[in-house]
């Protein structure tokens, strides 16, 4: 029978293998493994009431990255991006979804605040005489690598960064250029981030496809006040809930991808979901059935969000003519393993 063999590397490995393996994926996975076991031992200090800093060495492996001209910018961007909260949840038996946000917050402002030069010079260079029409795979690595530079500056939320991402979000560039502006500005409460998705949204309203990066963008920013930014959204004129993309881009975006504010302590990001599940079961019982796998994921939570997430399965399972494909996820959702 086949033999799974773990080591767990030290850090002093896994920097070496960040910052020098040669195989892309290793240099990544090394990377990966070295960021998520840094924020996990901050989570659990922070969880101590223990006070917390930054590791120099994983300052230094990734000014060392941002340097590196050697490596393309594509393979750069991918390196010096800190694993998802989502990837990070992953790997805590109980999660704890407000100190793992508040760590990689803290974790991404110490970096960009450490590196806030070196972060701005690259940015420069990556878009000096760029253009928005160049489709090359060497320009989009270019764009990538300045958007993961803006994300850090913009973290530390320095005034002249917010100011640079506004006027990248704002200006006459690309689409992947304007969204990673707002991007950088999503996590932060600032006018600059007002804006552009105020310029952005009265730009685009009457196209469909980019209007629905502009909900995802509202769904998606981890500020206070998202929770009900989202549900006067779905009263919008704007919001169709026949619409596949666009409750996918709204809805789904928020109960997938913002566990900071869908996993509310008092449910109403649960119910909210399940709100939209009942209703669609007999609209479209496939999107329907997609849409409830954040509730079945309930294991790993506390006590009260379990019980709170099971609460809106079973609502939802006890509707009258349940959808055979809602029944399906939602039944195996309610097994206690």
């Amino acid at each position: 029978s086949p033999v799974k063999l773990k080591v767990q590397l030290s850090y002093h490995d896994l920097f070496i293998l960040m910052t020098r393996e040669k195989d892309p994926f290793v240099a990544w996975d090394a990377g990966q493994e070295y960021s998520t076991r840094l924020i996990l031992e901050l989570v659990a200090l922070k969880q101590s009431e223990t006070n917390i800093n930054l590791n120099r060495q994983y300052l230094m492996g990734i000014k060392e990255i941002l340097l590196n001209e050697k490596l393309e910018p594509a393979l750069r961007a991918e390196l010096l991006k800190l694993p998802s909260e989502n990837d990070l949840a992953q790997r805590m038996k109980v999660v704890d979804v407000i100190n793992i946000h508040l760590v990689r917050s803290y974790v991404m402002a110490c970096l960009g605040g450490e590196l806030i030069d070196y972060f701005l010079d690259i940015y420069h260079k990556m878009l000096s005489g760029l253009s928005g029409s160049d489709l090359s795979t060497t320009a989009m690595g270019r764009r990538s690598l300045a958007s993961v530079c803006l994300r850090y500056m913009t973290a530390t939320k320095d005034l002249e960064s917010l100011d640079l991402a506004y006027n990248q979000a704002v200006g006459n560039g690309s689409m992947t250029i304007t969204i990673a502006g707002l991007n950088a500005l999503n996590d932060i409460d600032c006018i600059q981030r007002e804006e552009g998705l105020r310029s952005f949204f009265k730009k685009w309203q009457g196209k469909p496809l980019e209007l629905d990066k502009w909900f995802t963008l509202n769904a998606l920013s981890t500020l206070p006040g998202t929770f009900e930014k989202v549900s006067g959204l779905l009263r919008s004129p704007e919001f169709d809930i026949t619409n596949p993309n666009r409750v996918r881009s709204l809805i789904g975006s928020f109960a997938t991808n913002n566990p900071i504010n869908f996993h509310r302590s008092d449910g109403k990001g649960y119910k909210m979901l399940a709100d939209h599940v009942i209703f669609l079961n007999s609209v479209n019982p496939q999107v329907a059935s997609r849409l409830a796998i954040p509730l079945t994921r309930w294991r790993s939570h506390t006590g009260n969000q379990q019980n709170l997430m099971i609460k809106e399965l079973q609502r939802i399972i006890n509707i009258e003519k349940v959808s055979s494909d809602v029944f399906e996820i939602v039944d195996k959702g309610l097994v206690v393993n």
